[in-house]
């Protein structure tokens, strides 16, 4: 006699564990389509990664060898960044785009997904498959760049805590010496990004005057604050200068938020 016993269905769902961010402006000094471009990896998870393979590949010709990016592989921190720059032999060739490739193993993997085995002996861990995540290549990053007179920089803490404001600075580098009324502009973040993960304080907009100074010299020209409001990485908007006809936009920038010792209550004001 056989009986039959219903079992519910069980979905797992699993969530990304890297992020990759392409750079979108070139390395200081260096200009047109043959200048070296750079991203980050981070993780994504409490947990830190051990990245086994960071290379670019061609999806419409499999027979085509992955080319390794340049920069470190090993343990990735939970919180850390890794920065890499893309090899010449990534760039598209006609139609053939390119594609970031990274393989990486989860620390821990055993106890996260295997909590009831008494012994971890029983999985080693060489035979536990690696995790593979993957990324198209932008489009329009190998265009060919030409070189600006600005160049803005966000200055701020790389850590901060829900709801203690987090103050950046907006610091703009010029070829010019001499006095320069220069615009700046805070980008509004897209919906689904990091719009809901902070409150912005301080002009959106505004003017300000780099006083005469040296060639290259990095001057202060606005400020302001961002109060967040959940745990994790926090992406913070870009910031846009202009000035004498140029513009000039600051790279991505990131903020590890931890989670207050504080409750947090939003407070609608009438």
């Amino acid at each position: 006699m056989r009986a039959t016993l219903p079992v519910p269905d069980v979905v797992v769902r699993f969530l990304p564990a890297l992020d990759a961010n392409f750079e979108d402006r070139v390395t200081t000094g260096a200009t047109g389509s043959s200048a070296p471009r750079k991203f980050t990896l981070k993780p994504l998870t409490a947990a830190s990664v051990q990245l086994t393979h960071v290379e670019f590949t061609r999806p419409q010709d499999p027979s085509s060898p992955a080319v390794p990016a340049i920069g470190p592989l090993g343990l990735l921190a939970a919180g850390a960044l890794h920065s890499f720059v893309v090899p010449s032999q990534a760039a598209p060739e006609g139609e053939k785009s390119s594609a970031l490739s990274v393989r990486f193993i989860r620390d821990g993997a055993l106890a996260a997904f295997f909590p009831w085995l008494r012994s971890h002996d029983t999985l080693p861990a060489g035979q536990l498959l690696a995790g593979a995540a993957a990324w198209p290549v932008p489009a329009d990053l190998w265009k060919a760049t030409v070189p600006s007179g600005l160049c803005v920089e966000l200055e701020h803490h790389t850590t901060g805590a829900v709801a203690e404001p987090v103050e950046v600075r907006v610091r703009v580098r010029r070829s010019g010496q001499s006095a320069q009324v220069v615009k700046v502009h805070v980008m509004r973040v897209e919906a689904g990004e990091s719009a809901d993960k902070y409150l912005l304080g301080g002009p959106a907009s505004a003017q300000s005057l780099l006083v005469a100074g040296q060639k290259d010299e990095a001057q202060q020209c606005s400020t302001f604050t961002l109060v967040p409001l959940r745990p994790g990485w926090l992406s913070l908007p870009r910031v846009q200068v202009s000035a004498g006809g140029q513009e000039a936009t600051s790279s991505p920038s990131t903020v590890f938020v931890f989670p207050s010792a504080q409750p947090c209550q939003l407070r609608a004001v009438a």
